[in-house]
């Protein structure tokens, strides 16, 4: 992660803002996603680029819903909690009240603008839509567990799994289902993918894995010096938590 993915992160919102407002797209009716299609358009001028393919073994499947693409996801519900975008009552997304806000924002701080709207109200339920209400958990939590996050700015490698285990324990967080056998490894793979998946969009994260049992799994995370910049400008001591815009114009 690098300069590079920061430019692209905020070229690719840049590009779903303008196609939005021109378009003016409808929505799904049950789930209230962004057609396929759209995201097809959309992604045509994208610099990072979701295949529109998954393969499962040896089988190809094509996309079909919005999620399927995570990076796209993230990207609009980031558009929403920062009212870039918003829904009408008809089910389109329009613009939002903080859409021109984007595009005032110099654009070599516009990454760091992104990345204050996912600190300040990121939608983590609708990004975590599983594990039988964990994300919601994480939703009421998520202020505190960013006051935890304070401790990183420093650039120090963080061990993850002790890390994420001790805000399981402090936060009282917990995975809702019959069989709690791997209750822990689903909730700190929870947090991995609410927190570190999305931090790594921003290009400020390095990580280092190790072999697990079946798979390479995350062992250390530490903020690159992008990142350790961003959460130095961060007021992660405040109770009242500001719009993301008044973060930005402060810094």
């Amino acid at each position: 992660m690098n300069n590079s993915d920061q430019t692209a992160l905020t070229h690719d919102f840049e590009v779903l803002l303008r196609y939005v407002a021109e378009q003016k797209v409808m929505l799904t009716p049950k789930q209230q996603c962004i057609p396929v299609r759209h995201i097809r358009n959309m992604m045509m001028d994208f610099q990072v680029k979701e295949p529109h393919e998954e393969n499962v073994g040896d089988r190809i499947y094509k996309k079909r819903h919005e999620m399927e693409y995570r990076r796209f996801y993230f990207l609009d519900l980031l558009a929403l909690s920062g009212e870039f975008l918003t829904i009408t009552r008809g089910g389109r997304l329009a613009k939002g009240r903080n859409w021109q806000k984007f595009f005032e924002a110099p654009e070599a701080g516009r990454s760091f603008y992104l990345f204050c709207t996912f600190r300040a109200g990121f939608n983590v339920e609708n990004w975590f839509l599983r594990g039988g209400g964990f994300g919601e958990r994480l939703e009421e939590k998520w202020h505190s567990i960013w006051s935890r996050l304070a401790e990183w700015k420093d650039g120090r490698s963080v061990e993850w799994d002790i890390w994420a285990e001790t805000i399981i324990e402090e936060f009282g967080l917990y995975w809702e289902a019959p069989d709690q056998t791997f209750a822990k490894k689903n909730m700190i793979w929870g947090l991995q993918y609410c927190l570190i998946e999305p931090i790594e969009y921003f290009g400020i994260l390095e990580r280092e894995y190790r072999q697990g049992e079946y798979s390479r799994q995350l062992h250390r995370v530490r903020l690159n010096p992008t990142g350790i910049d961003y959460f130095k400008r961060l007021d992660f001591g405040s109770k009242v938590l500001r719009d993301a815009s008044s973060w930005f114009s402060a810094n």
